[in-house]
């Protein structure tokens, strides 16, 4: 469904201003594609918001995967602690934890007691296998827990949902026609000059929304009539940052790797620059592009199937984003949503002068759910 920019149920019924989400259906899907592959929110309670500082909740990621260690971990045979840089409050008494990989020795470690956020105390070498050492900053896999039968309930190990706040944006794009050139005969079919620059002045507040909601940052302030209030974009939500010289498949599935290591389930899109989309149209085995009159050749990728993803992934290439990053994520966790009755509107001014005077404006911010699953990468040659 195309983006409209507009909360379902906004009329405009408080003041006298001209609904121009049909205009943006139509312009989204040529000049904004990222918003147009995003779509407007559908879910009842997030179709609009209604405070200039838009707060949610969403659950914490646990360490169903890895568990990161501060200080090194020794061959030592005995019991012995082990620093897990916070992760103590997400472990419970019983749990299997991995130490060491298959390609080398493996170790099965049990979790004794979770001493604070820090620190845990384990058991080394169960079930039979050997020691092994881990530098710091290594990983713990985990395996499950076993609990001893009859035994009474350990801590609590679930966890309150984090709370996450982003900014709304205020847009705001003048026009001002001369009354001399709205009565004047025009090239080019144009009629009303007043109606053409306000189309115009929509398309550029389109794509400053789009460039905003992917790189756009915060100065965190509720804003006033000297400090500007701005949203925080996608791309700084996320944390998982991948490089490389060109675009290669194996780049692009390590980023996909690192995603599905951080708990991503599914991703549907990756949107990116003019350079990394021509990256992905030279992918060996890319689709070749041939007219009915085979007067042009070519190849073009819109769809990267990857097996770490069940859906294939939409190559979305726009021109607000950077011309040499990309962002990997799913549509389910993205929502730009507009302030309540604030969607893109036209404001016509009563005329002070001989001319005709509105405004095109808008406030909007953007959703990020799930932002450590994401990855964000960009090429350097």
């Amino acid at each position: 469904m195309a983006f409209s920019g507009k909360a379902t149920y906004s009329a405009f019924a408080a003041e006298l201003v001209r609904d121009v989400s049909p205009v943006i259906s139509l312009l989204s899907p040529r000049r904004t594609p990222f918003l147009e592959f995003i779509g407007d929110p559908v879910h009842v309670a997030n179709v609009a918001v209604g405070s200039t500082e838009h707060i949610w909740l969403e659950d914490e990621l646990t360490p169903q995967f890895t568990l990161t260690v501060s200080t090194a971990v020794d061959s030592a045979t005995a019991n012995t602690g082990i620093q897990v840089d916070g992760w103590g409050g997400k472990v419970q008494e019983g749990d299997v934890l991995r130490i060491g990989g298959f390609d080398s020795t493996e170790e099965h470690a049990l979790v004794l007691s979770a001493v604070g956020a820090n620190s845990i105390l384990v058991s080394r070498a169960f079930g039979g296998t050997d020691n092994t050492s881990l530098a710091a900053g290594g990983t713990l896999g985990f395996v499950g827990n076993a609990k001893l039968e009859g035994d009474d309930r350990k801590g609590d190990i679930s966890s309150v949902r984090t709370q996450k706040t982003n900014w709304v944006q205020y847009y705001a794009k003048p026009i001002e026609v001369s009354g001399t050139m709205e009565a004047v005969n025009k090239e080019g079919g144009v009629g009303s000059e007043y109606n053409y620059q306000a189309v115009d002045r929509i398309e550029t507040a389109l794509r400053d929304l789009e460039s905003s909601a992917l790189l756009g940052s915060s100065a965190q302030t509720i804003g006033d009539g000297s400090t500007r209030r701005t949203m925080k974009g996608i791309w700084r939500w996320i944390t998982s940052t991948h490089t490389a010289a060109t675009v290669t498949q194996s780049f692009i599935d390590n980023a996909v790797l690192a995603g599905y290591l951080n708990g991503a389930q599914s991703y549907d899109f990756i949107v990116c620059g003019p350079r990394v989309k021509l990256g992905f149209d030279r992918l060996p085995g890319a689709a070749i592009v041939q007219s009915r009159e085979e007067e042009t050749f070519g190849t073009q990728v819109t769809l990267y199937q990857s097996g770490l993803s069940e859906t294939p992934l939409r190559v979305i290439n726009t021109r607000q984003m950077d011309a040499r990053g990309f962002i990997l994520g799913r549509s389910d966790d993205i929502r730009v949503v507009p302030l309540q009755g604030r969607s893109f509107q036209l404001k016509n001014y009563a005329e002070t002068k001989d001319a005709r005077q509105g405004e095109l404006v808008g406030e909007y911010t953007v959703e990020v759910r799930r932002a450590a699953s994401m990855v964000r990468g960009y090429i350097t040659g």
